[in-house]
């Protein structure tokens, strides 16, 4: 019985200071969803049968997750601001170019340049 005094305390203290992490991935999820949900729409402007397939949309979302933890490592690095916004314009290009050069079919890409235009 002893041994449950301390330990109900010690699994309640983990399991609370778990909740900020989880919170904080959730909202990286999010944004990482919204970002894949709005280059679908872009390419689905430009042609309506160039959405991306399933197995696009895994690797564009695992792309941009990984993005979201990228730039929160830069932001909370000890770089100055200037070194700091040249990172995150690197992580942006290298992102992209994965994605128009790796992922995207030409057919999607074409859509892209057209839903811009």
């Amino acid at each position: 019985m002893k041994k449950l005094k301390f330990l109900f305390p010690f699994l309640a203290l983990f399991l609370l200071a778990g909740q900020p992490a989880f919170a904080q991935n959730a909202k990286m999820q999010e944004r990482a969803e919204e970002q894949l949900e709005a280059l679908n729409e872009k390419i689905v402007q430009g042609n309506p049968d160039a959405a991306l397939t399933p197995e696009q949309r895994k690797k564009i979302l695992a792309l941009y997750l990984d993005k979201q933890v990228k730039m929160k490592e830069i932001r909370q690095s000890d770089l100055g601001d200037d070194e700091k916004a040249e990172k995150r314009k690197e992580l942006n290009k290298e992102t992209a170019r994965i994605i128009n050069q790796e992922i995207l079919t030409k057919e999607q890409r074409q859509a892209k340049r057209e839903a811009r235009e």
